[in-house]
């Protein structure tokens, strides 16, 4: 039987993950349809998002609905099953709400909830519906290079982790500014506001978790177990985007209770293009170090060969050729594990614990370049 969803917000990244749900072979079901054709695991059903432009012409013949209660109260075959949460941050936590309580699976973008207290009440609710499986869509998690880093760690190629960094350097202010017909020069428009109120202007950097996320996933496969960041001292330049006043970069310095130590970095308003997304991972038996997006040098392993961290006069070196490297996208391999966790009723890759200890090491980490102090991390243990 296929996973029915419900979409609330309908922006591009709904949209490509809809793509995704419907054109992946690796979501596709057992059941088939009258040609003998596998049939995808999920089946989108509804829709909902406040501007007209995106709801007119629904595709896949999704119903379109005039608020979140009543497409998620809609009966009979427009009953969902599970809920993507795709709207802008600022309404994550209380849709994400909506929907457990109503006991539906949620896949929730990127961040979990922009409060500490948020992600305790997301938290709450997941207990209280022990059968929705809430997964947070932290594609990074899912990246290339994290998923080689991951595989090293894993197999114990790198040792104990004790030092890891990673960034992440966007630069979105396409999104937020009209072009100007003439020059091309991204500007704002004649009445001096820029070409819509960007939600990330609401937001420091560091608190899309891009960077944490997959820190925290790499240095848990290769120290035994996943586990938090205990502190932050972090620092911003404070300097903003002058048309949407949203603050431009921000890094900071984690901690965890046993001493590992990581730098993550992030910025959404910088002079670069294509996005740079670089992590390197230290550990007592290897290192891994990634450039991806610089396009300066390849990939390489620093191992030692017989496993031992005295062996430094017979360290090898190996450029990570780009084939040896599985290019699948994100938003296709975290919607298998989304659907995995649902068919197989076992906790989300990057269950509510998982998402709320990257969301709140990132609400954290801008707080402390705020005040220009060190931060201590809650537990959600």
């Amino acid at each position: 039987m296929s996973i029915k969803v419900a979409f609330i917000g309908f922006g591009p990244r709904a949209a490509g993950i809809l793509a995704q749900m419907m054109m992946s072979q690796e979501l596709l079901g057992y059941e088939v349809d009258e040609d003998g054709d596998r049939l995808p695991i999920f089946e989108p059903i509804s829709l909902f998002d406040p501007s007209q432009d995106r709801t007119k012409q629904p595709p896949f013949g999704m119903a379109t609905f005039d608020s979140v209660d009543a497409m998620l109260d809609a009966g009979g075959d427009l009953a969902p099953d599970a809920v993507v949460v795709a709207s802008p941050p600022t309404f994550h936590a209380d849709q994400v709400m909506m929907a457990l309580e109503r006991g539906l699976h949620v896949f929730s973008e990127v961040p979990m909830a922009l409060e500490l207290n948020d992600i305790q009440r997301i938290i709450d609710g997941c207990k209280a519906a022990p059968n929705a499986r809430y997964m947070l869509g932290e594609n990074y998690e899912y990246h290339p290079d994290v998923r080689y880093a991951s595989a090293l760690a894993r197999d114990g190629k790198l040792g104990e982790i004790f030092y890891a960094e990673m960034e992440y350097m966007h630069d979105i202010r396409y999104r937020w500014y009209r072009p100007n017909s003439d020059s091309g020069i991204f500007s704002p428009g004649s009445d001096g506001k820029p070409k819509h109120t960007p939600w990330y202007s609401g937001m420091n950097p560091m608190m899309y978790a891009h960077s944490i996320g997959p820190v925290l996933k790499i240095i848990g496969l290769a120290n035994g177990g996943r586990k938090p960041f205990t502190s932050v001292n972090a620092r911003g330049n404070q300097k903003v985007d002058p048309i949407t006043k949203a603050m431009n970069f921000t890094v900071g310095l984690f901690e965890m209770d046993d001493g590992t130590i990581a730098r993550c970095a992030n910025a959404m308003a910088i002079i670069r293009k294509p996005a740079r997304r670089c992590l390197n991972v230290y550990g007592n038996l290897g290192s891994f170090e990634a450039h991806e997006g610089a396009g300066i040098v390849p990939n390489r392993v620093f191992l030692s060969p017989s496993k031992s961290f005295n062996d430094f006069n017979n360290t090898s070196i190996k450029k990570v050729p780009k084939e040896e490297i599985k290019r699948v996208g994100g938003n296709e391999n975290e919607l298998v594990d989304w659907s995995r966790a649902i068919l197989d009723k076992k906790p989300a890759a990057i269950n509510e614990i998982h998402a709320a200890e990257q969301c709140a090491a990132g609400i954290c980490a801008a707080r402390s370049a705020q005040e220009r102090v060190t931060v201590e991390i809650p537990s959600y243990r």
